[in-house]
């Protein structure tokens, strides 16, 4: 294992994240807290990272924001791991210049991955053949159907020695925290899980016995957790699990007593509740990440499921910490202790385990 000593003496690990018109900002914060935090809890510049784009020029978010990244494709610095980060749009925005920079890095020794839809884009320059790889459902139908050398699979990331791919949402949190843990040892992957996720355990309360639930199930439930920040219709999430939508509402009503839908919807609020307990994100940014369209929207969902508003709901919870990132490990519960160690290290079991972790 790694030892605190060991880490500081060690050189960054350096990342660059190429930003693809439409990407999601969930997405690429997901990514970037937990080794943003590493770098804290040991005290040194572990891992460093830049934003990039073709020309250097300003990139449009799925939210409508307009992002400056930190350098052009043509003029990056040394990295050991390139990540393309895309959204929606991920098939108009695969240019011929996108696919022709990131064919040069074929022979490059460094790890190639993506996060949300950004897989399609390094399928389209052959270099996913005959990879696992993860990646957002919508993006995983099209590498099928264009890109069969790839093996595209519906978990929550995947991470080898040369490939590290993530779905959407906050997969890419799961798969950041087990590479700390690759990277630098279980002690440091603990105590950047319990800052990253400081009061509330792996799982939400209603993927507990998800593994006892038949697969279909289990699958959906999946991807619902999976795809908090863009909502997938119910007649989707039926054809991405081969079944009817009728026989997808049974085995709801059969296995959980609810309709689909509202399922998806606690999981949509499980989710905001937590960011608004364990964040200091706006409100706005807890909505879009929980796939409402408005502020008004969401605080009347909110109100009418939990009977308080957003806003009372983080003024209640006022008197704890937010996102303490100074924290010490000695402080912590064994309790809090063994819900991170779970989270950060226990994808290897099955998917619907896996993307129920935080969705």
């Amino acid at each position: 294992m790694t030892s605190m000593a060991q880490i500081r003496e060690q050189q960054p690990f350096r990342i660059g994240f190429l930003l693809v018109d439409g990407f999601t900002t969930l997405a690429l914060g997901s990514a970037i807290e937990p080794l943003r935090t590493a770098n804290l809890v040991a005290g040194r510049q572990l891992y460093q990272w830049h934003t990039l784009s073709v020309n250097k020029r300003p990139v449009h978010t799925s939210e409508g924001l307009l992002v400056a990244p930190d350098a052009a494709t043509s003029q990056h610095q040394p990295l050991d791991c390139l990540l393309v980060v895309a959204g929606d749009s991920f098939q108009h925005q695969c240019t011929n210049h996108h696919i022709r920079w990131l064919t040069s890095f074929a022979d490059q020794a460094i790890v190639l991955g993506s996060l949300c839809r950004g897989a399609f884009l390094l399928a389209a320059a052959d270099l996913l053949n005959g990879h696992r790889i993860s990646a957002h459902p919508q993006c995983l139908q099209a590498i099928r159907r264009h890109f069969p050398k790839v093996l595209a699979t519906d978990k929550a990331f995947h991470l080898a020695s040369t490939r590290l791919t993530c779905a959407g949402g906050t997969a890419p949190l799961q798969a950041m925290l087990n590479l700390v843990g690759q990277h630098h040892g279980e002690e440091l992957a603990e105590q950047v899980a319990l800052q990253v996720l400081p009061s509330y355990s792996g799982r939400t309360e209603m993927s507990e016995s998800v593994e006892e639930y038949p697969e279909k199930l289990r699958e959906t439930i999946a991807l619902m957790e999976n795809n908090i920040e863009e909502p997938i219709a119910l007649d989707e999430l039926a054809n991405y699990v081969s079944i009817s939508r009728r026989q997808l509402e049974r085995l709801f009503q059969k296995h959980l007593a609810q309709s689909p839908s509202r399922y998806y919807l606690k999981a949509r609020l499980a989710r905001a509740r937590q960011l608004l307990k364990h964040t200091s994100l706006p409100i706005l940014d807890v909505a879009n990440a929980c796939g409402f369209i408005s502020t008004p929207h969401f605080s009347r969902v909110y109100r009418e499921n939990l009977g308080l508003t957003p806003r009372d709901e983080r003024r209640n919870d006022q008197a704890a910490p937010i996102m303490e990132t100074n924290t010490k490990a000695s402080a912590v519960s064994p309790e809090s202790t063994n819900e991170a160690r779970r989270y950060y290290s226990p994808f290897r079991r099955n998917p619907a385990a896996n993307l129920s972790a935080m969705g």
